[in-house]
């Protein structure tokens, strides 16, 4: 997962039309985002270049639960104009074109491969882990870790709040009202 060349930026995703428009930087090569319906935390990993969008789901639902968070994120950074209006094209479960009016590209949303998910409360450290990744925290994880939910969390929130103490200074939040 780690690479050299890999310009990651994490946001925020979620369904709905975006307030504001934040451009990316040139630089940026990945959007990348813990994404929540109602129930289920997945990662989305977007590569801009590419136009294609990795969804991490250790339950493997099927990938129409995450379009409109795809659609929010290519939105909000300017990627796709606003009041553009996406077309969906599912190819089974595991594989959906986006294409939008009036644009000529196509982007590809697809499942990838990750932990498999066995109960149905463990997608959030799931979701946290594969982030770590992403950014390439060096873990040093057993593999019996990876099938251990609760060692998981331990191994997620121990290098969270870590990153938490040492970016203090620059994490800000939203209030929704």
């Amino acid at each position: 997962f780690c690479k050299e060349d890999t310009v990651y930026k994490a946001v925020t995703s979620m369904p709905g039309t975006p307030r504001r428009i934040t451009n990316l930087a040139k630089n940026v090569t990945n959007l990348v985002s813990i994404a929540f319906n109602a129930t289920h935390f997945v990662v989305l990993n977007m590569d801009v270049k590419k136009r294609r969008v990795s969804v991490l789901d250790g339950l493997n639902f099927s990938i129409k639960n995450w379009k409109n968070h795809v659609v929010y994120m290519l939105k909000a950074h300017g990627i796709v104009p606003i009041d553009a209006s996406p077309f969906f094209d599912l190819e089974g479960n595991k594989v959906m074109k986006i294409t939008f009016r009036n644009l000529e590209h196509e982007w590809i949303m697809e499942n990838e491969e990750v932990v498999k998910q066995t109960d149905g409360i463990s997608c959030g450290p799931i979701a946290c882990f594969r982030m770590l990744v992403l950014f390439c925290y060096e873990l040093v994880v057993h593999n019996t870790a990876l099938k251990d939910y609760t060692q998981m969390r331990t191994i997620v929130m121990d290098h969270w709040n870590a990153m938490v103490d040492c970016n203090q200074s620059e994490l800000y939040s939203y209030v929704i009202r």
